[in-house]
């Protein structure tokens, strides 16, 4: 067999293998339809040639050449159009006339050669050892059409090699240099040798060798086919990514390469979205999920409740994960999205919580009509001496045993009150009833009763308050021997209707004359020592002392002044700049809230902030500050000072409130600030109660772009891992820890920010005083700090000055 034709034959094939395989990989991909289209237009050419230099006489041989005429004619459309497809050059070829004008001089030329009869005439065959050799005619007419083609093909071919040489030279990923460099290598050599054989030689009439341009192009043709596999050249398919198992899901998933584009949707996601597989793949994902930021901010560690367009242009709620999928390099090659309709599950959350309303409407009656009935209960004891419960007499006995003890003619005689109640009694009630709680005031009543009477005298005030009257025991340490009496008698355990009952108490101890002289004052004074016990946690007793009963009163004071603070604008904001090491550059602002009272002064918030919690007054001055902090941020940026955002502490109370969320929206909207110029800041105790409604609250925030911080973090436990579930943006550790740097203690610090960063948590120390602690911060890469070293809380025109002086510095220099 001739060694020319058996090569032929083979390039047939080679192509033909090649292109199968490559359009097998994936059908839908319109790269490989391409690449399938130059296979065959080689493989109809080397075949035509096959047939041609084994042709009997120059007649038939002429016949094979021009029939293959329509290959050669075509195919160096097809390999730019290959090239435009690989090399994401989609401009050249993004709409239908621009693809006719690509393939225009390939149809012209094969008209030429295939129709016109004097092109025959361009070319003499003449017999070698290997087969028919073509010769130019340069005395033809028509020869004219060789210099056209010749020219088609020399622009055809360097446009192909510049767009590959750009390619290679402008991408970033490794994966795309190496296919370019492989292509583009194999490529231009073989357009220089292919010229030479077969369009140089015959034109100087020195051909000895039928044409093999089409054999040497079996080399590049099988690098390509090499690159897309050894390269991952085609991106993404159903195979390399084993999507095909998941075509069935009810769950959408959509597959996007690296421009955002839709590669590959399943049938879950067609039919929720009523496109059709052709309209939607090949769309950008903006087409179904306008808010491509959000969906770049998710960066698919969550999954998050967004909402996407159907075809109808109709919202659907659904709940979506969304994947960065990289190639073997490193370089980002695509990403999967993957979502459910959560319609059904919104509808029935509302159900849900139209019920919880209901049954909140129930409760407030429930607790309504308990209070209508303790309030029955008093009215009726207030009749009489005695408590119809227990037997035990009640406040009017007690005020007039003290108004008999007063007018004696002892007037060594004197007394205390001890004041106490039940921790917890309301829960026994909620669960085990009131029978339960009534049997367990009266097992109470009889253990207080086995106190000394011959100087105790005890009385039930009303539900679980019970005061002891001791007379002639004005020693400290007797009263409080008679305290612990008490605490030890209430803790031992109590058994009501077979069941064992735990509870705990808190005395609070008044001593007449020093209390005060009317009774009132005195149990009063008893009422405000067992207050403060009570903050001291259980089974815990406090004497009232003058001291601690002027503290007690002071804050009363500060209580009913606290009112009408906001309504005087007592009240003021100052704000400490939150710096970045790294840059040198101030990143934010603390809102703090001062009380500039008239006759005390500034009042730093720790002395207020619990009363208003208590009283339930920090949700209006929570707004204030809210509200001032966000207005005083857009003057900075409508003065083109800063844009930065703005941190607020928030309450607990207030993310209880269930409007906050859009009262915060509201007072955003209403001053013009974008959400993501604003941080709301929870305290780390709030989230550890792990409420579900504050949980909720949260991701509304987050759902709003409106940034949440963690404050004081780490002075209680919490597991990394619920942290992580959490809806926060940023962790800022309590500046205890940061006082331990002084002491050579970095070790809990140094792991907290660590796994901190491994959580991807922004991470911010706060109280940094010193420069051992800056340093300290910077060399463990926590570059976020707030503290005295660097700015002091301060006023917002001294904050302006600052920024204002720091603007005309950056433009000096």
């Amino acid at each position: 067999m001739n060694i020319l034709l058996f090569l032929y034959l083979f390039s047939t094939f080679t192509f033909l293998t090649i292109g199968i395989l490559a359009y097998q990989m994936d059908r839908q991909n319109k790269t490989n339809k391409v690449f399938l289209w130059n296979c065959f237009a080689l493989a109809w050419w080397a075949f035509m040639y096959s047939l041609m230099v084994s042709a009997p006489n120059s007649q038939l041989a002429a016949l094979y050449r021009s029939i293959s005429s329509f290959a050669w004619c075509i195919l160096y459309c097809c390999l730019l159009h290959f090239v435009f497809m690989v090399s994401k050059s989609y401009h050249f070829i993004d709409q239908w006339w621009k693809v006719y004008l690509l393939y225009m001089p390939g149809i012209v030329c094969s008209f030429v050669y295939l129709v016109l009869p004097n092109t025959q005439e361009n070319f003499v065959l003449s017999e070698s050892g290997l087969g028919w050799v073509y010769i130019s005619n340069a005395k033809s007419s028509s020869v004219i059409f060789d210099r056209c083609f010749d020219t088609y093909c020399f622009i055809y071919l360097l446009f192909t090699i510049l767009v590959l040489y750009r390619w290679r030279k402008n991408t970033k990923i490794k994966r795309e240099k190496k296919q370019a460099t492989v292509i583009l290598g194999s490529m231009s050599i073989i357009a220089l040798l292919g010229f030479c054989t077969d369009l140089i030689l015959p034109q100087i009439q020195s051909a000895v060798l039928p044409p093999v341009s089409v054999i040497l192009t079996t080399v590049p043709m099988i690098a390509i086919f090499f690159a897309m596999n050894r390269y991952n050249f085609l991106n993404l398919s159903p195979q390399n990514l084993a999507l095909e198992f998941v075509s069935i899901m009810n769950e959408g998933l959509i597959v996007l390469n690296e421009e955002y584009q839709i590669l590959q949707i399943n049938r879950g996601a067609l039919e929720m979205l009523q496109y059709s597989e052709a309209e939607i793949k090949g769309n950008f994902i903006t087409k179904i999920l306008p808010d491509i930021g959000n969906l770049r901010h998710i960066l698919t560690q969550y999954s998050v409740k967004t909402y996407l367009k159907n075809k109808q242009n109709k919202s659907i709620p659904v709940l979506l994960s969304y994947s960065i999928l990289y190639d073997q390099f490193g370089d980002r090659s695509g990403a999967v999205m993957i979502f459910q309709d959560i319609s059904e599950m919104n509808k029935i959350q509302e159900n849900l919580e139209e019920k919880v309303s209901e049954l909140e409407k129930t409760n407030i009656a429930l607790n309504n009509e308990i209070i209508m009935r303790k309030e029955a209960e008093q009215r009726i004891a207030a009749l009489a001496y005695y408590d119809p419960l227990t037997g035990l007499p009640n406040r009017r006995y007690l005020s007039e045993k003290v108004n008999q003890i007063k007018m004696s003619k002892d007037k060594k005689q004197s007394y205390a009150i001890l004041s106490l109640d039940l921790d917890k009694f309301k829960n026994i009630n909620d669960t085990l009833g009131h029978q339960a709680g009534d049997e367990l005031l009266k097992k109470v009543a009889e253990r207080l009763l086995t106190l000394d009477p011959e100087v105790n005298t005890v009385a039930r005030m009303g539900g679980d308050e019970f005061l002891v009257l001791s007379q002639n025991v004005s020693d400290r340490k007797d009263l409080e021997a008679i305290a612990r009496q008490i605490i030890a008698m209430i803790h031992e355990p109590f058994f009501i209707f077979n069941q064992q009952i735990n509870i705990t108490t808190s005395v609070g101890i008044s001593i007449y004359p020093d209390a005060g002289e009317e009774i009132a004052e005195v149990m009063k004074s008893a009422d405000i020592a067992l207050y403060k016990a009570k903050e001291l946690g259980k089974n815990k007793y406090v004497i009232c002392t003058p001291s601690l009963k002027k503290r007690i009163v002071e804050e009363r004071t500060l209580t009913d002044q606290l009112h009408c603070a906001l309504e005087k604008k007592e009240f003021e904001i100052l704000y400490q700049p939150e710096i970045n090491t790294a840059t040198n550059t101030i990143i934010g602002f603390e809102a703090l809230l001062r009380w500039n009272h008239p006759t005390l002064g500034q009042i730093e918030p720790s002395k207020f902030l619990q009363i208003a919690e208590k009283t339930g007054q920090i949700i209006q001055i929570g707004e204030w500050v809210l509200y001032t902090a966000c207005k005083q941020n857009k003057i900075w940026q409508d003065k083109g000072l800063i844009t930065v955002p703005v941190s607020v502490n928030l309450s607990e109370k207030q993310l209880l409130k269930k409007d906050f969320v859009a009262q915060v929206n509201h007072i955003l909207e209403e001053i013009g600030l974008e959400p993501q110029y604003l941080v709301l800041e929870i305290k780390q105790s709030a989230i550890m109660k792990e409420n579900t409604f504050i949980l909720e609250t949260l991701e509304k925030i987050k759902n709003s772009d409106i940034n949440v911080s963690i404050d004081d973090f780490g002075k209680k436990y919490t597991s990394f891992a619920y942290l992580k579930s959490l809806p926060i943006d940023r962790i800022k550790i309590a500046r205890e820890f940061l006082k331990q740097v002084d002491y050579l203690d970095t070790s809990i610090i140094q792991s907290i920010v660590k796994y901190l960063h491994i959580l991807d948590f922004d991470v911010m120390a706060t109280g940094a005083e010193t420069e051992k602690q800056i340093d300290f911060l910077k060399k463990v890469n926590c570059h976020e700090i707030q503290g005295y070293y660097y700015y002091k809380p301060m006023m917002a025109s001294e904050i302006e000055k600052i920024l204002v002086k720091s603007n005309k510095m950056e433009r000096i220099s």
